[in-house]
């Protein structure tokens, strides 16, 4: 059996994390609007239970659902884009 070395992400995949990472903490920044979400049922379950159980941090079901749209963005970008795994995303820091 053959160890194969992981593949390390090109300069160009990084820099474009980079840019989209740049992007995401602006977007996420910027002024907020309610808005209404149908979510599967054990999500929404998860994220009243991690918002509980992080007392006293005070974190939002808002705040932790913009973390996970920062993340997709990161992954996704614009339409149109290349799309990353979230493996290469966690890989470039």
């Amino acid at each position: 059996m053959t160890d194969k070395k992981p593949k390390s992400l090109s300069i160009s995949h990084r820099a474009l994390i980079a840019t989209r990472r740049t992007t995401a903490n602006k977007l996420a920044k910027s002024p907020k609007r309610t808005v209404t979400l149908r979510i599967p049922i054990e999500l929404n379950e998860w994220l009243n239970e991690y918002q509980h159980l992080s007392y006293p941090k005070r974190l939002t079901k808002g705040g932790l659902v913009v973390e996970g749209l920062i993340l997709a963005y990161l992954c996704r970008g614009r339409p149109g884009e290349k799309v990353l795994s979230e493996n290469e995303v966690i890989e470039a820091g």
